[in-house]
């Protein structure tokens, strides 16, 4: 998983600003946003994904 995040990120720091500003969470809606797409937002500096729906 570390790989994933330093491939992902690089040594770009404003990526990893972006990255530990991430609406990620260990609770509630956002708690279910995927690395993959919290990853490649924060590298390209786009909008957050949306937590996915709930059943």
């Amino acid at each position: 998983m570390t790989a994933a995040v330093l491939g992902a990120l690089g040594d770009d720091a404003e990526a990893w600003a972006r990255f530990a500003s991430s609406p990620a969470s260990y609770a509630g809606a956002t708690a279910w946003l995927r690395l993959g797409d919290l990853l490649d937002a924060a590298a390209a500096g786009a909008s957050w994904p949306k937590p996915p729906q709930s059943r």
